[in-house]
């Protein structure tokens, strides 16, 4: 979080230290702080903190707690000026806002969000085969995974190890990446043609009533 420049530098200054190229950093939980942005009376300062701190913090995308409230997060991308955020909301899919600079994420209905880590990297490499089956190619699916989610085994939740074992239980097919990775893939796909945006008329997030549509 990087409010953390404001409250706990040597903490930011630790992880940034001691960072490794294997490591990436991202926001949660709305960005600069904890937050619902879509409940804020008055959002646009908050915004604001998020375009400074992430600024200072030179970070570009973030975990968001907005549910499907487009005119929320329309502003929030273009005022905060980041490059992708990822939301527990649906439809499942990508849609492209800030004039084709953002890149937001929305995976409700994903069966990915709010993944209890008391859970195998087995079952979770199982839980996004299932999921993306029911998808068309490309797809792009973020999982948020919960590391206390009241189970004893799901305190510490999932490490690096494990995302590697994922990787190879799911075979060439698919790739694990950073947000700031696959919002590229995203807005290629988008841009070409290749996927359609969430917000287009013509959308439908499951893949077996699209293609009838398309018949």
């Amino acid at each position: 979080n990087p409010i953390f420049l404001k409250f706990f530098p040597v903490l930011l200054e630790y992880y940034w230290d001691t960072a490794t190229e294997n490591d990436y950093f991202m926001g949660g939980a709305s960005g600069a702080g904890y937050v619902y942005p879509n409940l804020l009376t008055r959002p646009m300062p908050y915004f604001e903190q998020v375009r400074e701190y992430f600024g200072k913090a030179d970070m570009h995308d973030t975990d968001a707690w907005m549910h499907f409230n487009e005119p929320v997060y329309d502003k929030y991308a273009e005022v905060a000026g980041l490059e992708s955020i990822s939301m527990p909301c649906g439809p499942f899919g990508v849609t492209l806002v800030n004039g084709g600079q953002t890149c937001v994420f929305m995976r409700g209905n994903s069966g990915l969000n709010y993944f209890d880590a008391s859970a195998s990297a087995e079952d979770l490499a199982n839980a996004i085969r299932a999921h993306c089956e029911k998808r068309g190619k490309p797809s792009f699916s973020t999982i948020h995974i919960v590391p206390d989610a009241g189970h004893p085994a799901a305190q510490g939740g999932y490490c690096p190890s494990d995302f590697l074992k994922i990787q190879e239980m799911l075979g060439p097919d698919y790739k694990v990446t950073t947000m700031q990775e696959m919002a590229v893939l995203a807005k290629q796909a988008i841009n070409t043609g290749k996927l359609l945006d969430a917000r287009d008329p013509r959308y439908n997030e499951w893949e077996d009533v699209r293609k009838k549509a398309e018949k």
